[in-house]
């Protein structure tokens, strides 16, 4: 029964929870400081608590048993000493937005190299589309040469040779020669 309330005592220093026979056979360390039954039961025991219930204990053993308790390990004791995960400092101020500000910073980059430029040429694109008219001089995205003859919402009449004339979507131009020359 005193190996178990000893082995109970170096549970309750390190911080490891029993079942109800360490309870029972150790009352005496129920009865810790608020402070130091806190440290123990959140699971992160601290060196004072360690050291206090050891000491308290130390008396009570020898003076039963005849024989000094077993020392805590070294490897508890800087466990015991070492921050827990959740005190580690937290980031501020550009630490804390690095990550968001690389990742406007490569939007800001990508958008002015290749979105800006190609929404630029559409425009213009679409601009040398609205402005055809019958007699222009055009070429497909075939690479078909044509003069248009008809000119509707959608398609383009356009003729490539004497007497010979297609019809085009007008998204199909790719140039329009008479307006590049202006």
């Amino acid at each position: 029964m005193k190996k178990i309330r000893h082995l109970a005592a170096a549970a309750i220093a390190l911080g490891i929870a029993f079942p109800a026979a360490a309870q029972e056979a150790a009352p005496a360390e129920q009865q810790q400081p608020e402070q130091q039954q806190s440290a123990a039961t959140a699971g992160v025991p601290s060196l004072d608590s360690a050291n206090s219930s050891e000491r308290a204990s130390a008396p009570a053993d020898l003076a039963e048993t005849g024989t000094a308790p077993a020392p805590v390990p070294e490897s508890a004791q800087g466990a015991a000493a070492r921050p827990a995960r959740g005190d580690a400092p937290q980031p501020s101020g550009y630490e804390q937005y690095s990550g968001l500000i690389t990742f406007a910073l490569l939007f800001i980059i990508l958008y002015m190299l290749f979105i800006r430029p190609q929404r630029k040429a559409q425009k213009e694109q679409q601009a040398r589309i609205n402005s055809l008219k019958v007699g222009s001089k055009v070429i497909t995205n075939a690479g078909i040469h044509g003069v248009v003859r008809k000119v509707s919402d959608a398609t383009v009449g356009l003729e490539i040779a004497s007497g010979l004339e297609i019809t085009l979507q007008k998204e199909a131009i790719a140039h329009v020669l008479n307006a590049e020359k202006k």
